[in-house]
């Protein structure tokens, strides 16, 4: 009698389990606050749109002579305009050259032809003396100018400019300074410069 009433006890205690719930899982902790999540560094933006330049120049028989200044516009994407004013073999030298733009924002080549002017100019030699002898005279003497080169520009604004080309002289008349039998109009010279400035 006693083990059918243990059984009977043991029979409802397993029916009283099995339908007792079950417990609930343990809650989710809650989501980290919007402030607490690191956020991804932004991209980098692209460079400053520089659009003008000065610069000083160091050259041999260039647009600007043996040293001197520029000041460059880029009125458009692709195009440059240059304006210089240095020292040279013809004395005081003023250029102007407009320049086509090729690459990236930073790192660019470019193409330039134009003109430039030697004031006083060059020393020639002319039959202005007495009795039309030869005379040593000074001339203004243009020059035709035209190079290819490596623009750099950093995201700072500095400036560096290599480049080397050829320059043709315009003026009539012996040059006493390269040799007394050498007609200057015509001659083809080479040249190079490099400069450093600042864009903004």
């Amino acid at each position: 009698m006693t083990k059918i009433i243990a059984f009977a006890w043991f029979a409802l205690a397993g029916e009283a389990l099995a339908d007792a719930p079950l417990p609930a899982p343990p809650p989710e902790p809650p989501p980290a606050p919007p402030s607490s999540i690191p956020a991804a560094p932004p991209p980098a933006g692209p460079p400053p749109s520089f659009r003008q330049a000065v610069r000083v120049d160091l050259g041999i028989a260039s647009a600007i002579g043996f040293a001197g200044a520029t000041y460059s516009l880029s009125p458009a994407p692709g195009f440059l305009g240059e304006l210089g004013a240095g020292v040279g073999a013809s004395g005081l030298q003023l250029s102007i050259m407009p320049k086509l733009v090729f690459g990236a924002s930073t790192s660019r080549f470019v193409i330039g032809a134009g003109a430039s002017v030697g004031i006083p100019g060059v020393t020639i030699v002319t039959n202005n003396g007495p009795f039309m002898s030869n005379v040593n005279e000074k001339v203004i003497t243009p020059w035709f100018n035209a190079e290819i080169g490596y623009d750099y520009r950093s995201r700072t604004g500095t400036a560096f400019l290599v480049a080397g080309g050829i320059t043709v002289g315009l003026a009539h008349g012996c040059a006493e300074s390269i040799d007394s039998c050498t007609e200057l109009y015509g001659l083809v010279l080479p040249q190079i410069r490099i400069g450093f400035g600042r864009w903004f």
